[in-house]
């Protein structure tokens, strides 16, 4: 299997799949949070993540995706979208 193009919109159902990784690490990290405060249109600073916190999500999340990503993969990640943006476009879960 070969990784997407990254010039390319990821596949709804792939996007949908890591969203629900994502979401799943920000709610172990950050466990005061309800559930449906965690939105793609979000930002995890919004959400109370620290620097630390945010590291522990995307490592989380790209262990769970079976994936690993350089952290200039992530430099100008601004949201949630950009996050699922890199972890779609670089092969999302395996």
């Amino acid at each position: 299997m070969h990784a997407p193009d990254p010039n390319q919109p990821p596949d709804p159902a792939l996007r949908e799949r890591v969203f629900a990784v994502v979401r799943a690490c920000i709610l172990r990290t950050l466990p005061h949070l309800d559930g449906d405060q965690v939105v793609a249109s979000g930002n995890l600073r919004d959400l109370g993540a620290d620097s630390l916190d945010r590291l522990d999500i995307v490592t989380a999340a790209q262990a769970e995706l079976g994936i690993h990503l350089s952290a200039e993969k992530f430099a100008g990640v601004t949201d949630l979208d950009g996050l699922l943006d890199v972890l779609c476009a670089h092969g999302g879960p395996r």
